[in-house]
């Protein structure tokens, strides 16, 4: 295991951005779409100006609006990243883009807004979209005016953007990374614990195929000196 993950690592240095963000891609999408089931979530194409992945928002059959995302697991920030996700919104007419990345501009983490584009974190990227897909649908709904429904979704954006939401959503990140970070230790001591009880099951087992092989040795009337390897072991 230990070599498969040096491996693994070495492999992973190795690749260029655009390879290591495909791996976050694919991780996106599917806690995308275990989040909103009902909505067509898709990874596109790597054309120019195209976005990493698109999020149509479905509410009760109703198309509500589109959010597009740009996936960055880079270990350095770059303003690039933010003029690429403005880029895509506008290529898409997207209502939102949303940039997921593992770096952050100096001072933040979690969740910051820059230009008008919310940089997420991985571990609570559905918590900052479920917001962002709620406006949405209240726009396209049809209870009150559409001044009103504008009013509510513009006032839920400001909440968003506000110090209150993302000082809770940066409580959230670090609980999560925290539990992950447990689950990951508690899995490689359950390793160690399995690999010592495999090895002492085949002991066990090598141990009772060299008796039973002396019993079935003594019962044909062999002698156990024949059987050098075993009277040695």
């Amino acid at each position: 295991m230990k070599r498969q993950i040096d491996d693994y690592r070495r492999r992973l240095e190795k690749m260029t951005a655009d390879e290591r963000g495909e791996i976050g891609e694919s991780e996106i999408i599917e806690v995308l779409k275990s989040a909103f089931p009902h909505d067509k979530i898709k990874r596109l194409g790597k054309g120019r100006g195209c976005a990493d992945i698109s999020h149509e928002v479905i509410e009760r059959g109703k198309r509500c609006g589109l959010i597009v995302y740009e996936c960055k697991n880079v270990r350095q920030w770059s303003n690039a990243h933010i003029t690429q996700a403005r880029k895509s919104r506008s290529f898409h007419r997207a209502s939102h883009a949303v940039l997921v990345s593992s770096a952050f501009p100096k001072g933040n983490k979690y969740l910051c807004f820059v230009r008008d584009v919310p940089v997420v974190h991985p571990a609570i990227v559905t918590g900052v979209v479920r917001c962002l897909r709620q406006a949405l649908v209240v726009v396209a709904g049809t209870s009150g005016s559409a001044a009103d429904r504008e009013r509510r979704a513009d006032k839920l954006l400001q909440y968003v953007k506000g110090d209150d939401f993302i000082r809770h959503m940066m409580a959230i990140g670090d609980a999560t990374v925290d539990l992950r970070s447990i689950q990951v230790k508690e899995r490689q001591t359950h390793q160690r614990v399995w690999e010592h009880q495999t090895a002492a099951f085949e002991m066990l087992e090598a141990a009772h195929v060299k008796i039973q092989t002396r019993v079935d040795a003594i019962i044909a009337g062999t002698n156990l000196t024949a059987l050098p390897e075993l009277v040695a072991g």
